[in-house]
């Protein structure tokens, strides 16, 4: 078998030895050559598929293989969306793999993702915001304000947001082109309460400044220190309010709810917000239980008639039933009108 491999080349050989290692490598290369924001969820997802396929040769890895690793995935509890980011991890390491002469397109073997549950539809009330920014440390309240205000990504682009994107003078912020997760930039400009916010932050961050003798770039840190997570703080605060399970991620969603609410045109609100795309804007305007109440109090403000719900109310219900009821009047009419024409 090596003797027929070395009479066909090293391709042949390099293409016999490979290993799913070698493919999720690749993948990692690319993510992370590409400056996706997503690099870090793909090392992660390398990490676990290697620790379970990465021995694996590529020439020997089954729908049988991936089948038992999704699972052995679900088993431990992770949730389809999680396991599909994995698999489309591994695929594109395979084509990868392919790409460079490691695999054959022919023999990648079919990955099928798991159907996904739909959309959390979660929203921050404006009582439920004020209740936050009360049992919240008083260092993520400016954080909180800015999510809550711009539906901006609060991982990716908040906490990463540096000074020099920020004109309180013209009171605008700015991510710059290639810092979105859409690749384009963007610029909002702020409200009163988002401006108030970012002073108040503005002089925390001169103060802590002038204490430590450091430059702080990041808009929003705990004593000069970036900050990296606030789960604990965030978790224990929607306990305190009584929104557990909420996640900072609800605020995007509350914001495009907000822009719909004002009257703000879709494609204003789309760049503001920062979505591409029309069906992605959409998903997130998601309508509340609250906005289907507003409606039906609008449709009831217009409703004119017996029927209403205050008139019906007050009277009693001994004059429902008799014949002066509209209702009855009108059934008493069609049995009249149909005993006539017989």
């Amino acid at each position: 078998m090596v003797a027929d491999l070395e009479r066909r080349g090293p391709i042949a050989l390099q293409m016999n030895r490979a290993t799913v290692a070698q493919a999720l490598a690749l993948a990692a290369s690319d993510a992370r050559i590409n400056g996706r924001k997503s690099t870090w969820k793909t090392g992660k997802n390398v990490e676990r598929l290697s620790a379970a396929l990465g021995d694996l040769k590529l020439a020997a890895l089954s729908g049988a293989h991936i089948m038992v690793y999704v699972d052995q995935r679900k088993a431990a509890g992770f949730s389809n969306a999680s396991v599909n980011r994995e698999l489309s991890t591994l695929r594109r390491g395979l084509i990868l793999a392919a790409d460079a002469g490691l695999l054959s397109r022919d023999t990648i073997p079919r990955i099928r993702l798991l159907k996904e549950a739909a959309p959390r539809s979660g929203f921050i009330e404006e009582g439920q915001y004020a209740g936050l920014l009360q049992h919240l440390p008083a260092h993520l309240q400016p954080l909180i304000v800015t999510a809550y205000t711009t539906g901006w990504r609060v991982r990716s682009e908040l906490l990463a947001l540096e000074w020099h994107r920020v004109d309180l003078a013209a009171r605008t912020l700015r991510l710059e082109p290639g810092t979105t997760k859409s690749g384009e930039g963007r610029v909002f400009v702020m409200t009163p309460a988002l401006h108030a916010a970012l002073i108040v932050q503005r002089r925390y961050t001169d103060d802590v400044q002038k204490r430590t003798g450091q430059i702080v770039q990041a808009v929003f840190h705990h004593l000069g220190r970036p900050i990296k997570s606030f789960r604990r703080a965030w978790v224990a605060a929607c306990m305190k309010v009584g929104i557990p399970g909420r996640i900072p991620h609800d605020f995007r969603r509350t914001a495009v709810r907000n822009f719909e609410r004002a009257g703000v045109s879709r494609s204003v609100a789309m760049q503001l917000v920062g979505h591409r795309t029309e069906s992605i804007y959409q998903r997130y305007a998601i309508v509340s239980e609250g906005d289907l109440r507003e409606a039906a109090n609008k449709l009831a403000a217009i409703q004119q008639g017996p029927w209403t719900s205050d008139r019906v109310a007050n009277r009693p219900v001994a004059e429902l039933e008799n014949a002066q009821n509209p209702l009855v009047q009108a059934l008493q009419r069609r049995s009249t009108d149909g005993s006539t024409r017989q």
